[in-house]
């Protein structure tokens, strides 16, 4: 077990050292089809496929983006692009998959409906070669095809004229899965009106987007915008957070024990113990903490972490700040064995995590026998808990912090991974130390701290 988190570990700091502002999110490439001087289809009163392409292709981007993917465009503008051009452009960015759009035509107008083309290389065709990648990723672009097709047709209401099997270049030439989608027919009277309809559009961008969603599920939609978005996907990369699939919740507080277990999963809980002399135990030796208010903890989590036997649920929750008194803490012995807590079991999810964390010396309990793993945790306390783990003794002299006293018990933790740049304040003049520690918070200290202690200790 060690050995696969010192793995872990090693594994996230090359990722960080090769590409420290690395998004690991889902990649898309959005090709409008046509521009410029190359008008495409042109409907039967006129309407030009180039201005359709790009009108829904923003609208399939805005929809994305929103929810947390990266998008790439081929084009953004009436510009005339070959193509070629849009495949070096691909091939280039390397995104996780390619969506071209397009609008479609016939010889004969009663032809309606939508209909999306992939390469299939159980059909090829002799003048026009697909390149390798697209050879071996048959299965995968006639599942996007798929996905986008049966979505589109869901959402927009038109006829599914189904997928084809075909030796386009936008679908042959690169190297990720690739479709494209002919929306309606610009040769149909019908479906030229309703590719003039912005209802329409819409409608055909979100069926659209919905066939990505299905294909290519974004991680975390609600990090796209979060200050925290590359931290929280680095340590996602590795299963060092978790979320419920789609959501990762990054201001939802969290309690010792999600805390503790995130830290045992990022393997420095074993550079603790790789790091940690013999000592001869010393009498009296306490700890300081923060004793949470029973109050505050029911507010903000109800009956949800009554349950010490059960991992509690990913839900949203408000912040709060704890109002306690401060309080001295210590472990609670039973005999010479290890330590007890009245109110933890083997059956706890985090148990493991828990006691290798007291066992290193970075976790402590409190004074009535109790660890409280299911109760939230505050900034001051996961400060105190980073400067146990990383405990070089270092003095420092004091962070710009009106709220940070010179005399409480986590004042010299604040003060030396302030001055490493591991924690910083809710602002310039305030840290919050009783304010409980967020899930983005968390990623984001852990993913510092690896940056800029543990890489540079262990790199040296």
């Amino acid at each position: 077990m060690m050995m696969k988190k010192l793995t872990i570990f090693v594994l996230l700091c090359c990722l960080l050292l090769a590409s420290p502002l690395t998004v690991l999110a889902a990649t898309v490439l959005i090709d409008p089809g046509h521009g410029g001087s190359d008008p495409g289809a042109i409907g039967v009163t006129g309407l030009r496929e180039k201005e359709v392409n790009l009108d829904i292709a923003l609208m399939v981007r805005n929809e994305l983006i929103r929810d947390g993917y990266e998008v790439i465009m081929t084009r953004t503008s009436d510009e005339y692009l070959s193509l070629q051009e849009r495949i070096e452009i691909a091939n280039r960015e390397m995104p996780d998959i390619l969506v071209s759009i397009h609008a479609n035509s016939y010889k004969t107008p009663d032809v309606s409906g939508t209909l999306v083309l992939y390469y299939d290389n159980r059909y090829p065709v002799a003048g026009y070669p697909a390149s390798e990648a697209m050879k071996r990723l048959t299965p995968e672009s006639r599942k996007l095809a798929q996905s986008l097709l049966d979505n589109a047709v869901q959402a927009a209401g038109t006829i599914n004229r189904g997928l084809l099997e075909s030796s386009v270049y936008m679908v042959r030439m690169g190297s990720m899965p690739s479709a494209l989608i002919e929306t309606a027919f610009l040769s149909n009277p019908n479906d030229e009106q309703l590719l003039r309809s912005q209802e329409f559009r819409k409608k055909m961008a979100i069926g659209i987007a919905n066939g990505i969603r299905n294909y290519l599920p974004v991680h975390f939609s609600d990090v796209a915008a979060h200050w925290a978005k590359d931290s929280i996907l680095r340590l996602y990369e590795l299963e060092v957070v978790q979320g419920d699939g789609r959501y990762f919740y990054p201001e939802r507080p969290l309690t010792r024990a999600e805390f503790v277990a995130i830290l045992d999963r990022s393997g420095m809980l074993e550079l603790r113990e790789a790091e940690l002399e013999p000592e001869e135990p010393q009498e009296n030796d306490t700890e300081g903490l923060e004793v949470p208010d029973q109050v505050v903890t029911d507010s903000v989590y109800g009956d949800t972490y009554a349950d010490a036997e059960r991992k509690p649920m990913d839900a949203m929750t408000g912040l709060e700040e704890w109002n306690a008194e401060e309080e001295e803490i210590t472990e609670h012995q039973v005999g010479s064995d290890k330590p007890v807590f009245t109110d933890l079991s083997e059956q706890h999810w985090a148990y493991e995590s828990l006691m290798k964390a007291v066992s290193r010396g970075v976790l402590v309990g409190f004074p009535d026998g109790t660890i409280r793993p299911n109760s939230p945790i505050s900034r001051a306390e996961v400060t105190a808990i980073m400067d146990r783990l990383l405990d070089d003794g270092e003095q420092a002299e004091s962070a710009p912090f009106v709220d940070v006293q010179a005399n409480v018990w986590y004042a010299d933790a604040v003060n030396r991974l302030y001055r490493k740049q591991i924690v910083y304040g809710v602002s310039t003049e305030t840290f919050a130390p009783l304010k409980l520690m967020t899930r983005a918070e968390a990623a984001a200290l852990i993913d510092r701290t690896i940056q800029i202690v543990m890489l540079a200790r262990h790199l040296a």
